[in-house]
């Protein structure tokens, strides 16, 4: 059973760029800096089906959309939105829960998002999947269906 990834491969480096200094060496370098990507996945294959682990620190349960396309084709995406936002003056539009503005000096919590698919194999069974938001770590359980033993056919004289 086989899963396939999909994704835009804007996250994809040679690894010889580093040998030829290719462009993408800045990616890697950045990325390595940066620490973790936000979305960063991992596939697990496990007695009974697949689990798949995906890193979103800051998202809730309600920040996430899950679905399965008619093509068997798992689409998970998430949304992290800033808790405030601001206008020109300097000042956000939150409040301090004492009736005072705040006014923000550093902002490094923005706005990100991730979407994955995956190429779910034909006897994934989608409609048990089930998924976990705990501690910045979405897990997916796809249980898979047993497949049919093969059996002879007769063929018929008339």
């Amino acid at each position: 059973m086989a899963l396939t990834m999909f994704g835009d491969f804007s996250d994809f480096a040679d690894p010889f760029s580093l040998l030829r200094g290719h462009p993408s060496t800045r990616q890697v370098a950045r990325r390595d800096r940066d620490g973790p990507r936000f979305g960063a996945m991992d596939i697990h294959e496990v007695d009974g089906g697949h689990e798949i682990v995906i890193d979103a620190p800051g998202l809730g349960k309600g920040d996430y959309k899950i679905d399965v396309t008619p093509e068997n084709v798992l689409r998970v995406s998430g949304e992290r939105t800033t808790s405030k936002s601001s206008g020109d003056d300097g000042k956000d539009a939150a409040e301090d829960g004492k009736g005072n503005g705040r006014v923000t000096r550093w902002q490094e919590r923005t706005y990100t998002s991730f979407s994955r698919s995956v190429q779910l194999p034909a006897e994934a069974d989608v409609k048990n999947i089930k998924a976990n938001a705990r501690d910045g770590v979405l897990t997916v359980n796809v249980p898979s269906t047993p497949r049919p033993e093969p059996m002879a056919v007769d063929v018929e004289h008339h």
